[in-house]
């Protein structure tokens, strides 16, 4: 006697697709965080995947104060699609960072180069989100 058993997820109409923005300034600062699409308006993000910002960097004060990111500022089309970091120093100040891609409207990897000749890397990723139970069909033959 065998029991067959048919798992289907009808993907398109029924997975939601989040977006994963992961940003990486190379010897500088980097940032993750999950949006429910493709951002398609100006939005700014608070709230984190993951955030790092180098000792030592340009952005943490030259290894004079702690660095924290506070806020990005992401305008994904127009005259000027960039991605705008800002910064909480520990010595009582702000600092910020500014990096201009192409329209970032879907998904994919987009590079640039920061002004001290750094790589910079903003990817934008779908993120499939855990099925609703009404998602997910079984099917048994019954044996």
């Amino acid at each position: 006697m065998a029991l067959i058993v048919v798992c289907y997820l009808a993907s398109p109409a029924l997975a939601k697709a989040d977006a994963v923005y992961t940003f990486t300034d190379v010897n500088e600062y980097s940032w993750s965080f999950q949006v429910p699409g493709l951002i398609t308006t100006i939005i700014t993000i608070t709230t984190f995947l993951s955030t790092n910002v180098v000792p030592g960097s340009i952005e943490e004060g030259g290894g004079i104060g702690s660095a924290v990111i506070d806020s990005v500022t992401i305008t994904p089309q127009g005259f000027s699609p960039h991605v705008f970091t800002v910064f909480l120093v520990g010595i009582g100040g702000t600092g910020s960072a500014n990096a201009e891609f192409f329209p970032l409207t879907a998904f994919g990897t987009f590079s640039a180069v920061d002004p001290f000749g750094n790589p910079i890397t903003l990817t934008i990723s779908p993120s499939l989100s855990t099925p609703e139970p009404a998602s997910l069909y079984c099917l048994s033959p019954g044996y």
